[in-house]
């Protein structure tokens, strides 16, 4: 059985407009996490930044596997509707940045890329390896805890390549 869940070290949650505040929380309501972002002047906005001044981030909690995004309006824009009339939020890569101009374009965004990690099982590895149906069979290959929640993940050893769930999965990597 696989595991996959949100990367905590590869997201952030992010929430963006000058009067927002955003929480991520789980279908449970186990956890809450976010942030507030609140700016009358365009001018203590900085570009690039997720400086908690028309943006900000937090991280996203390890083994967040659904969930449910939160967004609120303090004064319903009227303190900048004119170049910051919308409030966003939403779990992204790490690699997105925020730039001023999303106040306004970001509207029709639909899609962001985000990083999921994956695991087999909900065991240690050490648990694993005492049960049938244990997942690295490859001679070869090299087993380690995930480090994004439970379960684990194989890789083939050091010098080989391939696939370390099959027999016979990992090859001798031929130098020239």
């Amino acid at each position: 059985m696989k595991s996959i869940r949100f990367s905590d070290s590869h997201n952030k949650f992010v929430a963006f407009g000058c009067d927002t505040f955003a929480y991520l929380t789980d279908k449970k309501d186990t956890f809450w996490t976010g942030c507030v972002s609140y700016c009358n002047n365009m001018s203590l906005v900085t570009n690039g930044t997720w400086s908690g001044i028309g943006c900000c981030e937090t991280r996203v909690p390890k083994g967040v596997r659904d969930f449910r995004v939160e967004l609120t309006i303090f004064h319903n824009h009227t303190n900048c509707w004119k170049f910051s009339p919308y409030s966003y939020a939403l779990l992204a890569d790490s690699s997105f940045s925020f730039n001023a101009s999303d106040f306004l374009t970001f509207k029709n965004v639909t899609m962001m890329p985000v990083t999921l990690e994956w695991a087999v099982g909900n065991k240690t590895r050490e648990e694993a390896r005492e049960e049938k149906g244990f997942a690295c069979v490859d001679v070869h290959s090299e087993c380690y805890n995930s480090t994004d929640g439970p379960g684990y993940r194989c890789n083939c050893s050091r010098g080989y390549q391939g696939n370390p769930y099959l027999e016979g999965g990992c090859e001798e990597i031929m130098s020239d």
